[in-house]
């Protein structure tokens, strides 16, 4: 049924023909003919494949939870399940409806924000270098730098921290089977911050290794000790590097 509204528009619909306001357009089209809209074979496929993408993005999210927290935007979940997807299906070789992370482009994940209010490049400008040693041992190098010139300065934090999460996942289940944290701490002032390595543990093969980073920023109370003022509009974070061991 069809009604004329007090603009004097038609919205509902008259047999097959729907009519709707849109943004103060009036918009007028057919609605389908029940019981004609059929899947193909091609769309179930690309409707699986993202569903199966959609549920590795959920795991990935909560294996990096320790970095995240809940500290994300509030688009995450949909920005992060499509970037997932698309790694997967692009130059994956894999049959359509057999792909899987793994076999797609993983590394199209690398720089994803965690949180598009505080963007991370805008927030740290300390480039860390990662490599995968012959041991199967990752180890972090992080440059000297200037905290007062390379991050970005927050009223009331008087320290920062730079976070970086190792966690390998196994790349059929995507259950977590490594995890690890390296936190490097400074004053916001400070303007040369000494070198640091760190180095984790052996990795088993075949794994997908995340690479997370995130600046958390930290006051300190004399009674309370340190209060991490980190919130959902400030919480730079992203994927540093993604790698298959």
């Amino acid at each position: 049924m069809a009604r004329i509204n007090y603009k004097g528009q038609l919205s509902g619909s008259i047999g097959p023909i729907s009519h709707r306001i849109l943004d103060g357009v009036a918009i007028i089209q057919t609605k389908p003919a029940k019981g004609k809209l059929k899947q193909t074979e091609a769309t179930k496929e690309s409707a699986s494949e993202f569903g199966i993408a959609s549920k590795t993005a959920k795991q990935i999210r909560l294996g990096l939870f320790p970095i995240i927290q809940n500290l994300g935007d509030s688009h995450l979940h949909s920005r992060f399940g499509t970037s997932v997807y698309q790694a997967t299906i692009r130059d994956n070789s894999e049959p359509k409806g057999k792909r899987i992370l793994i076999n797609g482009n993983f590394e199209l994940l690398n720089d994803f924000e965690f949180n598009n209010n505080s963007e991370y490049s805008k927030y740290c400008n300390v480039k860390a270098d990662f490599e995968l040693n012959e041991e199967m041992e990752l180890q972090i190098s992080i440059p000297e730098f200037s905290s007062k010139d390379q991050i970005y300065s927050v009223e009331e934090a008087s320290n920062a921290e730079i976070a970086y999460l190792i966690t390998a996942f196994d790349e059929s289940s995507f259950k977590v089977t490594y995890e690890a944290i390296f936190k490097h701490q400074f004053s916001t002032g400070d303007t040369s911050i000494p070198a640091q390595q760190w180095k984790s543990a052996k990795i088993a093969p075949n794994q997908l290794l995340f690479i997370t980073t995130a600046v958390f920023y930290i006051r300190k109370n004399n009674l309370a000790g340190p209060i991490v003022l980190n919130n959902k509009q400030l919480h730079p974070c992203k994927v540093a590097g993604v790698i298959r061991s």
